[in-house]
Parts: C-alpha cells; sequence; structure tokens
C-alpha cells in the first residue's frame, strides 16, 4: 500500500475551524504517507469549497459529498474508501501536532498491534490545555481482559480520535448509524471484542480535542443523549452470558445512566425530562455500591456514589473529578 494511514474526517458546517484543522494535517512529517478522506456530510456552508480547495492542492487528499446523515454514516463511508493498512479518525474542528502520526506509526509498526491507544489534550474555550489519561504503558493480548478495562473506565476510552486502527480488525464492522451519542463507546466496544493485541502508550500525545460551546456534548440538552444508554443496554445484552463481563457491562451502563443525569443537570432539563430523571436516579439508587467499588474505576465509582447520595453534590463537584 502506498499510504500508511487513512484518515477519516467527516465534516459538517464547520468552516470556522475547517481550513486551520486540514492545515495541521497537511503540515505532518509523514504526510506524504497518509491518505486524507474528507466525507462533507451535507454541510451548507462553505465547508465544501474549503475541502475542495485541499482536495486540488494535494494528491492524497479525497473529498467524498454526500447528503447529510450524521456523523456515523459519514465515518462508515470513510472506512469503505480507505486504502491503507491503519486506520484514524479526526473530528473536523480539532488540530494534531506536525508528528502526530508519525508515532503512531511508528508505534503500530513497532509493537504489532490491533489498536494502539494513545493520550489527548483537552482544550476548553478559554484555551487551558489538560492532558486527559495518566501515563501508562501497557499491552493486553487478553480479549476479556480489554474489555474488562473499556467496561470499567480505565485507560481506553469512548473516544475514536485518540486510537489507530488495522485495517484488518474493521472489517464488518461500522459505526451504529442513527445515534448521536455514544456511537463512538458501541464502535469501540466492537473493535476491541476483535482485538487480539491491543498497545496503550500514554506517554504519547498530539491530538487537541477543542470543547467548543455548541458542539455535540456540549449543546442543549435532548432526546438524543439517551442513546448512550440505550446503546449501554446493547451491550449489556450482548455480554448478558458471559459470567465474567456481565457485572462490568451493568457497571459501565450504570456510569453512563450518571453522566446522562449529569448533562440533564447541567442544561437545566431534569425538570423538562422529570420523569425520566426520577426513573433514572431511582435504578442508581438501587444499583449496589459494592458491584460499583467492584467494576468501576475509582473515578467512575465516586460519581455513582455520589449521585447516589445527591445530585447536586454531585454536580457541584463532577469538575474536580473529571468523572466523565
Amino acid at each position: 500500500m502506498k499510504n500508511k494511514i487513512s484518515i477519516i474526517v467527516p465534516i459538517y458546517n464547520v468552516e470556522k475551524y475547517l481550513r486551520k484543522s486540514l492545515q495541521s494535517i497537511v503540515e505532518q512529517t509523514i504526510f506524504e504517507k497518509l491518505e486524507v478522506i474528507l466525507v462533507n456530510d451535507g454541510s451548507t456552508d462553505s465547508s465544501y469549497h474549503i475541502c475542495k480547495e485541499f482536495k486540488e492542492k494535494y494528491d492524497n487528499v479525497i473529498l467524498i459529498n454526500k447528503e447529510n446523515e450524521g456523523v456515523s454514516s459519514a465515518r462508515n463511508l470513510g472506512i469503505k474508501n480507505a486504502h491503507s493498512q491503519y486506520i484514524c479518525f479526526f473530528d473536523a474542528d480539532d488540530s494534531v501536532s506536525t508528528n502526530y502520526y508519525e508515532q503512531l506509526l511508528h508505534f503500530m509498526e513497532d509493537k504489532k498491534a490491533d489498536i494502539g491507544i494513545v493520550n489527548f489534550f483537552t482544550v476548553h474555550e478559554k484555551n487551558d490545555v489538560i492532558p486527559k489519561k495518566k501515563v501508562i504503558s501497557r499491552e493486553y493480548d487478553d480479549k476479556e481482559e480489554i474489555l474488562k478495562i473499556f467496561l470499567s473506565g480505565h485507560y481506553i476510552g469512548n473516544n475514536v480520535f485518540d486510537k489507530i486502527y488495522s485495517q484488518e480488525i474493521l472489517k464488518n464492522i461500522e459505526f451504529f448509524k442513527g445515534k448521536s451519542v455514544g456511537e463512538d463507546m458501541y464502535f469501540n466496544y466492537q473493535v476491541l471484542n476483535n482485538a487480539r493485541k491491543i498497545y496503550i502508550d500514554t506517554s504519547k500525545s498530539g491530538y487537541y480535542y477543542y470543547k467548543r460551546n455548541g458542539s455535540a456534548m456540549n449543546s442543549k440538552f435532548s432526546d438524543k443523549y439517551f442513546d448512550t444508554i440505550e446503546l449501554s443496554e446493547l451491550i449489556q445484552e450482548e455480554l448478558k452470558e458471559n459470567k465474567n463481563l456481565c457485572k462490568y457491562a451493568e457497571a459501565h451502563k450504570f456510569h453512563e445512566i450518571c453522566k446522562v443525569l449529569e448533562y440533564m443537570m447541567l442544561n437545566h432539563s431534569d425538570n423538562s425530562y422529570n420523569e425520566k430523571f426520577k426513573k433514572y436516579l431511582k435504578e442508581i439508587k438501587k444499583y449496589p455500591i459494592r458491584d460499583a467499588y467492584k467494576y468501576l474505576s475509582l473515578k467512575q465509582f465516586c460519581g455513582i456514589v455520589l449521585m447516589k447520595v445527591s445530585p447536586k453534590i454531585y454536580l457541584r463537584i463532577f469538575k474536580i473529578l473529571k468523572i466523565g
């Protein structure tokens, strides 16, 4: 294969940030080894024209124009059109340091893993740059252990932009269409379930994830936020016969419920969704603390306990704990 890494970029109405974001890819030290797949998902601003500029300037930039169907559909189309040994995902309003994909490529070629997982920086509106994960460097080649780490909230996370995937393990796996929140989580669950070997090295980083007002996870609360609960319930259903993983899947679901209640309160929507709020809070209160302690990371365990005690107390200190 001429290109080593295919970078899939779903694009929808991000004209304000797009040129700077794509320029950070163009400036990569191994840009000639990259295949950049821009999937314009029916943008109504000038995003398509910006994409066209980059396509006309660089031979390894591919532009796909489609009707708006959401990020899952755009990423799935990108996967189908990828021709490289490895696949990465990039959000069109983020950026990367100049050697980010070079270090990912060396990482994968050295470790011969199915999935490589690194660190990333969260950039807030005031431009504070915060590394997301504590530093570890470990290899895992036991499928159940890998899923336990994922479901318990240790090291792996739901995001796709901090990972590099071998093309081979993505065969027959797609992002869940029709879901706006939690589609990354379910995609990673499927891929990890396929993986023979993963390598985590959070000393490596270079991806800058911008938390902006109005982004998917910072917008007004709506029914889409329940998608993540439905997908975590689907994972629980799929693992219910596995005696070693079923309790981890249950714990994972309660953590996702906890996050949904958090978003409700942050958006002052707990009154608008009063019945659902009370329903899910009742479920959390019934969930055994000993199970939360045994099957979740310390931060997520603390989140469950705080939500049991008082949602208002949870809301006051969740930022300090960075529970989500």
